[in-house]
């Protein structure tokens, strides 16, 4: 059983590297965004005053579409997670069939086996979360 902790600890890893990496990603095209728009605007004759404040709202502007695709990123992780977890629980409940089925003698019925199977990768789960560096998705 404690392999499925290892795997769910990996697969737990590999989703929160790969939603921090688009959110790097994004936060460099608001980034580059932001200051090439700053520098098309400063070549706009005669702004003056306005210049400033111009340059505030393009800032406004990029850091919005940076919060929404990171909420975007964020919302589609989530979904992601359900849609595995509820892969996983099949597979669970499948794996704890053919154990039964090849240890017919075995004290424990297929929802106990199940149980401790989920426990196992719910333990990797939460290994996961703990490690330095490694975050959950938010």
């Amino acid at each position: 059983m404690r392999n499925f902790s290892f795997l769910e600890e990996a697969r737990y890893q590999a989703l929160a590297d790969h939603v921090a990496a688009e959110k790097k990603d994004v936060a460099w095209k608001q980034n580059w965004g932001y200051h090439g728009a700053g520098t098309v605007a400063s070549f706009i004759p005669d702004v003056g005053p306005l210049g400033g404040a111009l340059d505030r709202e393009l800032y406004l502007i990029s850091y919005r579409w940076k919060e929404d695709e990171e909420a975007r990123i964020t919302e589609s992780n989530q979904k992601q997670n359900g849609e595995t977890f509820k892969v996983r629980e099949n597979q669970l409940r499948e794996i704890a069939k053919i154990w039964r089925a090849n240890n017919p003698d075995g004290p424990e019925d297929v929802y106990s086996i199940t149980e401790q199977i989920t426990a196992s990768a719910a333990n990797g789960n939460a290994a996961a979360q703990g490690l330095p560096g490694r975050q959950p998705a938010r």
